[in-house]
């Protein structure tokens, strides 16, 4: 198919600045402020992940202003919501192929400050991901051999009503948006996330199983035997793990590396998953995911996780799950009846 190109319009009270975007055209920084009016036209690459037979854009971002507004295509958005210190996602409804102009409204704006967009995706509004009537339960669930942040800890909303699987493949993923600072921060873009996937993308939840933050915790997003939404046309039996941040740009940390080897040392031993069945997103799907930076050690993680040392680490602190099986009626977790009593162990 023909590469879509998108067209931002500016229109705001005085544009100071327009920064450059990244290797793959996000994340773009404008700053805006107060003054005279002036507009700005920039002329973007497609969206990460080509997709047909979309009828509407998703973005998301950060609008520091609740005065700022944005237009897609003429459009206001039918859905959106926005979180504490302006992280945002919008969807708007557009007609597949047509150019699309984002016009960001800042004539209100209190103060300078610099609006970003982090992504637009390419979606159907109207598609939602099927569901099974089965309740969570424990059957399947494997036991963790090294801290993880559990939904319970990072606040996430209850699901109920999974497809469930038999993880067989797991593949590695960029979020594509910020990279938080700290564990306060990386708990509240989990929440966004959450969000963005269940009423922005229409999926039942979050849409990976695992996501790592830039300081190398580990948090539990749907259950590792849920079927997940995270690569189109190949979410069967996969489990996804995604890293915070767009790695196209940021650099990849040690401490993100040994996560996501001690989550591939996890699935290879409890679930007997190869080396031939772990994947880049890039590998699945035409998409830049998970990122140059990510997708250039792929054979240093192979390595590790398929023919290096299982780290001392690895199984010590392991956390029983409080999120699932009744928890929230003070029931105890699956991951919890599935260890007993034990909270760590040794």
């Amino acid at each position: 198919m023909p590469i879509m190109k998108m067209i931002l319009m500016v229109c705001v009270s005085a544009v100071l600045w327009a920064g450059p975007a990244g290797a793959a055209g996000y994340p773009l920084r404008i700053k805006v402020s107060p003054g005279a009016k002036a507009a700005v036209v920039h002329e973007l690459p497609s969206p990460e992940e080509r997709v047909s037979g979309y009828d509407a854009v998703l973005l998301n971002g950060e609008l520091p202003d609740p005065a700022v507004k944005l237009r897609v295509a003429g459009r206001d958005p039918y859905a959106s919501e926005t979180f504490p210190g302006g992280r945002f996602w919008a969807k708007y409804r557009v007609s597949a192929g047509e150019p699309l102009t984002v016009t960001v409204l800042g004539a209100a704006a209190a103060s300078e400050h610099v609006v970003v967009i982090y992504g637009a995706d390419l979606i159907s509004g109207a598609g939602r991901e099927g569901a099974a009537a089965a309740p969570y339960g424990p059957e399947g669930t494997k036991a963790v051999f090294f801290p993880v942040v559990w939904r319970a800890a990072w606040g996430a909303a209850p699901v109920s009503g999974y497809t469930w699987q038999t993880p067989r493949k797991f593949t590695l993923h960029h979020t594509a948006g910020p990279r938080p600072a700290d564990r306060a921060a990386a708990e509240a873009e989990m929440r966004f996330i959450q969000s963005q996937h269940r009423n922005g993308n229409g999926w039942l939840d979050i849409g990976y199983h695992f996501v790592i933050s830039p300081q190398g915790d580990i948090f539990e997003g749907r259950p590792v035997n849920a079927q997940g939404a995270h690569a189109q046309n190949y979410n069967v039996d996969n489990v996804g793990i995604s890293v915070m941040g767009n790695y196209m740009n940021d650099p990849v940390a040690p401490q993100v590396l040994d996560a996501i080897v001690r989550l591939g040392q996890y699935l290879k031993a409890d679930f007997g998953i190869g080396e031939g069945a772990f994947f880049a997103h890039r590998q699945l799907n035409s998409t830049a995911c998970p990122g140059d930076n990510i997708y250039a050690r792929m054979q240093e993680l192979r390595d590790r996780i398929f023919r290096g040392p299982v780290p001392a680490e690895a199984f010590r602190g392991v956390g029983a799950d409080p999120s699932f099986g009744g928890a929230a009626a003070g029931g105890q977790g699956a991951l919890g009846q599935l260890l007993g009593a034990a909270s760590v162990l040794e």
